[in-house]
């Protein structure tokens, strides 16, 4: 029930639909909706910094043609990303840090109702140990 397309490029724009087949392939067995649903690819962001600063640790990153929202994400040791925020602007200040951890970093773009990823992100993002 789910699809993953990896064929695209960033500032390309898209529409999917829907339609079932026979067990075998050879036949649709259903209706689509014709308008699909649309959505413009958009690039991942470039990381630029990680810091010290403003009471925690400050990630920078660059502007995305098209990009409305970034959500930043963040993990620790080897664990998996996580939310630490959403935000307009392309720099971003995580305050819930603790002193000796260390903290890796990374960003997408999201949809302009920031319910959905428009792009793809850093997989290896930025280190900092926050001392």
């Amino acid at each position: 029930t789910s699809y993953t397309d990896s064929n695209v490029s960033p500032g390309k724009t898209y529409t999917y639909t829907v339609r079932c087949i026979s067990s075998d392939g050879s036949t649709y067995t259903s209706g689509y909706d014709h308008t699909g649903k649309t959505i413009t690819y958009l690039g991942a962001p470039k990381l630029g910094s990680v810091s010290k600063g403003g009471g925690g640790v400050v990630i920078k990153w660059g502007r995305v043609n098209g990009a409305t929202l970034y959500r930043v994400f963040r993990k620790t040791g080897g664990g998996s990303w996580k939310t630490v925020g959403v935000v307009s602007g392309t720099s971003f200040t995580d305050t819930t840090v603790k002193k000796g951890e260390s903290y890796v970093y990374t960003v997408r773009c999201m949809t302009p109702n920031g319910k959905q990823f428009a792009g793809g992100y850093d997989t290896a993002g930025l280190s900092i140990i926050y001392n």
